[in-house]
């Protein structure tokens, strides 16, 4: 450990990570051990789990043990310095993370500027950390052409779900609007919350073609879940038809339900499976939990999941979640009746599993009974791992 200087500020935090010299252009891997999430190894090495998305080209934040990750490579494209520099000379206890949120930088453009391989510094370190604001805001640039946008600090106790209600806009909007994968932020990342209504509405543009439409008019008690339950479609398609922002709905409001559905066979049959799986969960509602239950005597979470998708005519031998987990394909954007999975809850790794109702909502044995529950509330957020489908 003598080769670096005692004036080193950063300290490497969490399980073993092989990091490369500063002047090297090797990259440092990571290998992935059980109860590991994208979300705990990126703050463990002072990254985001988005970076590290994008450098290993995963399409989900599903990881498993065993698996090799890249977790400080030097960029092929990287982000030039801007023409009008502001520079901080690294003090104890400095660390790139804690700069980059009192400048409003992240770390990774940090690295790019100063030309760093890692995120090790040195007390008395000069670095580039300021300047013109535009070099720094290219990944929230999707939501609108127009200067008119709005950002928002992430704080503790956040969630997209509170972000939403706060500026009126859905979690699936804040997701599309940041690139985000998951319903995962963490303390002190930067999210646009306000855009130009005009470019939200493109992908809605089709929605509603066929002449052969019919309204329903909301009634007291009505929700876009339970309104499209009734219909057989999803609330995504029924926010899309209506050019929804949020899935805040008013006693009288006329929504058009039919029409989305002619778009493709192929989506109204997935709609119809998923919805059969949700509807023969929901008969469950209340049923007491008990360890190894698969029966309505009594569930635990992968039992709930056994017995509900044999019942909806989907054959599945009796796994465990993390069985459960290995056997289905992950996916970034789930539908009504896919797997929903968490990690670290009662035990480390892959340890609960629920079914997406839609409205990032899942239906699941926890607790003391069958129940629906939020999956980007307080607790669930904090160990969500991602989704998969059984093929």
């Amino acid at each position: 450990m003598n080769k670096w200087s005692s004036k080193l500020a950063a300290v490497t935090v969490g399980t073993t990570v092989l990091l490369t010299s500063v002047g090297q252009a090797s990259a440092a891997t990571y290998t992935v051990k059980s109860g590991d999430s994208l979300d705990k190894i990126g703050k463990a090495n002072n990254i985001s789990y988005k970076t590290i998305m994008n450098t290993n080209k995963l399409t989900s934040t599903l990881i498993f043990p065993g698996q090799q990750l890249i977790i400080g490579e030097n960029q092929t494209t990287t982000t030039s310095p801007p023409s009008s520099m502001t520079t901080y000379t690294v003090k104890s206890g400095d660390s790139l993370s804690k700069i980059g949120s009192q400048y409003g930088v992240s770390t990774k453009t940090i690295m790019e500027w100063n030309n760093l391989s890692s995120t090790l510094i040195q007390i008395g370190q000069k670095l580039v950390v300021n300047g013109s604001t535009t070099s720094i805001t290219n990944s929230t640039s999707n939501p609108s052409d127009s200067t008119n946008t709005t950002t928002y600090t992430v704080k503790s106790g956040d969630s997209l779900s509170k972000i939403g209600s706060q500026y009126g806009v859905a979690s699936k909007t804040l997701i599309e609007w940041n690139n985000l994968s998951s319903t995962l932020i963490h303390i002190g990342q930067k999210l646009v919350v306000k855009s130009s209504t005009t470019s939200t509405t493109n992908l809605t543009t089709n929605s509603s073609n066929s002449s052969n439409t019919s309204t329903y008019t909301v009634k007291s008690g009505d929700s876009l879940s339970k309104i499209g339950s009734q219909f057989g479609i999803s609330s995504k398609t029924i926010m899309e038809v209506n050019n929804l922002s949020s899935t805040a709905i008013s006693v009288g409001q006329k929504l058009i339900i039919s029409g989305a559905t002619t778009s493709s066979s192929s989506t109204s049959t997935s709609s119809s499976v998923g919805n059969n799986i949700v509807s023969v969960a929901k008969q469950y509602l209340g049923a007491k939990y008990v360890f190894d239950g698969a029966s309505p005597n009594g569930f635990d979470c992968s039992g709930f999941i056994t017995y509900v998708y044999n019942k909806a005519g989907i054959s599945t031998s009796r796994l465990s979640a993390a069985g459960f987990y290995n056997a289905s394909t992950p996916i970034s954007k789930p539908k009504i009746g896919d797997l929903v999975f968490f990690s670290n809850t009662y035990k480390s790794g892959i340890s609960h599993i629920g079914i997406y109702i839609g409205d990032n909502k899942m239906i699941a044995a926890s607790g003391y009974f069958v129940q629906i529950s939020d999956i980007d509330g307080a607790y669930w957020e904090n160990h969500f791992t991602g989704f998969g489908r059984l093929s």
